[in-house]
């Protein structure tokens, strides 16, 4: 969901978890403190985050020009900052203030009140990644004062830094060592021809069904034409997958396809 990375810390569930907890905490607070002198209106900014995956993997530069075009603004309490349903335009941290996220499900008859944001968490991003509309509404419950990154920037500066893209003899090379392929198509695409042995989640399903992938797996996300495929992959790399996307797709896969007719 759009908002509904909440970014709150998430329950340890085993013994690797908590430990890629600790690391990524260790990696995030390291990378805070080697900051040069001149950053240090940077890393005050890094550090009111709540939970900065977004920005873990970036190049350092990427991650300076992010918050260089930034732009902040004030609102006021009772403003909504973005409306279920809506194109998503711009990612936002909320840099002061509270905001309640509201969310009209498929069989809800009015909007229910889902979460609330403090400052130090961001929302947003979801509705970029897969060049979509907002799934959920955020309004303002006090005044505050928000960053915001334009969608074109945050797809040049985020997006594209998530992206690692493999043609198709790197993919079947990856097939016979430990790499799953992940097709993110419609089902009747897949059932019509598909690479044997592979994972099916159409992509805007994708969200909801995270819990079914193994983290623990390497991915190969594949579509038709590789534009949904990057997409998963972004979607993918931002929850701590590991993650390739097939470039091009399967337009012109040289392996073998099965059909399920």
């Amino acid at each position: 969901m759009d908002m509904l990375n909440i970014r709150e810390p998430m329950p340890v569930a085993n013994k690797d978890a908590e430990q890629d907890h600790r690391d990524f905490i260790l990696s995030w607070d390291f990378l805070r403190e080697t900051l040069e002198e001149e950053d240090k209106e940077l890393e005050a900014q890094l550090a009111m985050l709540k939970n900065p995956k977004v920005f873990m993997n970036l190049p350092m530069r990427n991650i300076r020009e992010a918050f260089k075009r930034m732009e902040a603004i004030e609102v006021k309490q009772g403003s909504t900052i973005i409306e279920q349903g809506e194109q998503g335009d711009f990612f936002y941290i909320l840099q002061r203030g509270q905001a309640e996220v509201w969310q009209k499900g498929l069989y809800d008859s009015e909007q229910q009140k889902v979460a609330v944001l403090e400052t130090g968490q961001y929302f947003g991003e979801e509705a970029l990644i897969m060049h979509g509309v907002r799934n959920a509404s955020v309004k303002m419950i006090e005044d505050g004062v928000l960053l915001r990154l334009s969608a074109s920037d945050y797809y040049e500066l985020i997006t594209l830094s998530h992206l690692e893209e493999i043609d198709a003899e790197t993919t079947q090379a990856l097939m016979e060592d430990d790499y799953r392929i992940l097709d993110v198509r419609y089902e009747e695409e897949y059932e019509e021809e598909h690479i044997p042995d592979t994972t099916l989640i159409p992509l805007p399903e994708l969200r909801a069904r995270l819990h079914e992938l193994d983290k623990h797996q390497k991915y190969i996300a594949v579509c038709l034409s590789g534009k949904r495929s990057a997409v998963a992959a972004i979607l993918l790399k931002q929850h701590d997958f590991e993650v390739l996307a097939l470039r091009e797709g399967l337009r012109d896969w040289p392996g073998e396809m099965v059909s399920a007719y």
